[in-house]
């Protein structure tokens, strides 16, 4: 395969076990209520008036949703499952099939084609209105069901799974997932923004997905959109360095802060040992030694502020103020 120096479908062997980026943190963040409350199964909800107002974004009046965000639930689920395979508690079990059961339950078919997860809030920094998809939702959705499959063998998970892989099958502007560029290279957009946001994290947990359901399917289909997002990677990896830090995507261009920098450190190594291709090792290697490069510091407490003023705008135009 160009572009991938170990074949990944030798590393595929006893996948998908447990999920391969760890999600305690965000587990913690989820429990302690950082993002909303909980549902009467004990499933988690977001606050989008509250997050709204800790970002400092305006809202001019409008109401935004207490609203499920099948991300949320997604990555609740496999932090579940995370727990449940280190201590065997049957609350972290009920919490992973719970969360399983939620993604079955709300995958919606767009007619003739496949299903998607529908977000019912509006993201207006990249200006969308629901509803709308998310490969991450997809990708991370897939890799739950898969463990829940797994985990009870009941066929229901799998076939979801399934489902949800489609929707990689089409375009943005047929309502799926994935974005062609100029180049022709593929992106599994997080955001189906115009103009594409390409954003990183989002991009590498929909491969995620792509890569666990071929392991389970030997879905061929999986398997080359796989190969194309990480030569799309290979080829654009570059873009989301910052000298100073990492890019969260390529509209915004907006440097991370910790978490997300942790974030896409782990996914570059995850990269590496399922492709050996080389330049993810180093990409996670500088962007480990220059988290901690003062000068680097400096310039990550003040650029920032320009990107978070041109945010400001796009979300005060979408809400017309």
């Amino acid at each position: 395969m160009p572009g991938v120096k170990r074949d990944f479908r030798e590393t595929a062997a006893g996948l998908p076990g447990v999920y391969p980026i760890d999600l305690s943190e965000e587990i913690e963040r989820i429990d302690s209520g950082t993002y909303g409350p909980f549902d009467e199964q004990g499933l988690p909800l977001v606050d989008y008036e509250q997050w709204y107002r800790k970002n400092g974004l305006p809202t001019k009046g409008k109401q935004f949703p207490i609203a499920y965000t099948p991300v949320t639930i997604a990555q609740f689920g496999l932090g579940s499952h995370q727990h449940y395979t280190a201590t065997k508690e049957p609350e972290d079990k009920r919490r992973f099939l719970a969360s399983a059961a939620w993604l079955i339950g709300n995958l919606k078919e767009v007619p003739g084609k496949f299903w998607v997860w529908e977000h019912h809030f509006p993201m207006p920094v990249y200006r969308l209105t629901p509803p709308w998809p998310s490969a991450m939702a997809q990708g991370e959705g897939m890799s739950l069901l898969l463990r829940a499959y797994e985990e009870t063998k009941q066929t229901e998970f799998l076939t979801s799974a399934h489902r949800a892989f489609q929707a990689f099958l089409f375009p943005l502007n047929q309502g799926g997932v994935t974005y062609f560029d100029e180049d022709g290279r593929v992106w599994f957009e997080e955001y189906p923004s115009d103009p594409p946001s390409h954003v990183l994290n989002g991009m590498i947990f929909a491969l995620i997905g792509i890569y666990e359901f071929w392991s389970v399917t030997a879905d061929p289909s999986a398997c080359r959109l796989f190969e194309s997002g990480i030569l799309t990677l290979q080829k654009r990896l570059n873009d989301f360095d910052a000298g100073y830090g990492s890019r969260y995507d390529l509209l915004t261009k907006r440097v991370v802060g910790e978490k997300y920098h942790r974030i896409h450190i782990a996914q570059m190594r995850l990269l590496f040992d399922w492709t050996g291709e080389e330049l993810f090792e180093k990409m996670a290697n500088r962007w480990e030694a220059v988290w901690n490069n003062p000068i680097a510091r400096v310039k990550r407490a003040v650029l920032p502020r320009l990107t978070a003023y041109w945010m400001l705008l796009q979300v005060k135009r979408m809400l017309g103020i």
